[in-house]
């Protein structure tokens, strides 16, 4: 405040200038699985979101296991021109660890398990990236799975092209 008076005091003025609050800056608003659930990916258009809680009601084992540890996550049903439906899951977790936990997991499944073969693998300083091929039911299923800090991301389409297309445009 001495300085203020001293301003009155040298421009002339009866009242001490009024001081205007330092503006706080807006907090930046919190990312929601629903909110990475865009309506065009690429070529492919949303036709149905799922919510966590929806995702909860139909969730068996590893799924319901995600689902549990998640902060937070959605589904995306997609399609385009040329292809079926491909799906996108979306979970957010509290920690990195937790994330990189899943995917060590899904990985040692994908190694074991009879439908699927692992067929790509690529890490980066953004994390990790499995791409498996399985046949369910006589069908082919292609699977894209990776991880960004505290999300996680998978795409399953009727083959690996679709599922790596949709993975593409979603970003890696």
């Amino acid at each position: 405040m001495l300085f203020a008076c001293k301003l009155c005091s040298l421009t002339g003025t009866k009242n001490p200038p009024v001081a205007t609050p330092t503006p706080t800056p807006t907090p930046r608003p919190l990312l929601y699985a629903g909110d990475l659930i865009k309506q065009q990916l690429g070529t492919f258009t949303l036709v149905k979101h799922t919510t966590r809680e929806e995702m909860r009601k139909a969730a068996r084992g590893f799924g319901s296991t995600l689902l549990d540890k998640s902060n937070d996550a959605g589904v995306g049903e997609y399609r385009s021109d040329k292809t079926q439906t491909v799906l996108l899951w979306v979970f957010s977790f509290s920690t990195r660890e937790t994330v990189d936990a899943a995917m060590e997991e899904f990985e040692k499944d994908m190694r074991r398990s009879k439908p699927w073969t692992l067929v790509n693998t690529n890490t980066t300083e953004r994390g990790k990236r499995l791409e498996a091929l399985g046949v369910f039911k006589g069908k082919s299923t292609g699977m894209v799975l990776w991880n960004n800090g505290q999300w996680l991301f998978m795409t399953l389409g009727p083959g690996l092209s679709e599922a790596r297309s949709l993975a593409d445009a979603v970003g890696y």
